[in-house]
């Protein structure tokens, strides 16, 4: 009896999917050997590499925080947009 109450209270919490946050700025460093600023997430280059399984849900947030009047895209690898085509892809091109 103790189980199924268990089985029942933990069926009736809702999960709220993670989520990730990312601020996009500009920062100083050296990719290549050379230091000068540099697009990052969370201060980070390269940027952090996001890794879920297969069918997870998670939320990304992302923080423009460049110059005023500096746009940023998004681009995914490994992630099917089917029939989300304006979400995936070079900005300007099938990104609108």
């Amino acid at each position: 009896m103790l189980c199924l109450f268990l089985l029942i209270a933990t069926l009736g919490v809702a999960q709220q999917p993670p989520v990730i946050d990312w601020n996009v700025s500009w920062f100083n460093a050296c990719p290549d050997g050379v230091c000068r600023n540099v697009i990052t997430v969370n201060n980070q280059w390269p940027p952090p590499t996001v890794r879920v399984k297969r069918r997870a849900i998670f939320t990304l947030r992302v923080y423009n925080q460049l110059n005023d009047g500096e746009c940023i895209t998004i681009h995914t690898h490994g992630i099917d947009q089917w029939g989300n085509n304006p979400y995936d892809g070079v900005d300007g091109v099938t990104q609108w």
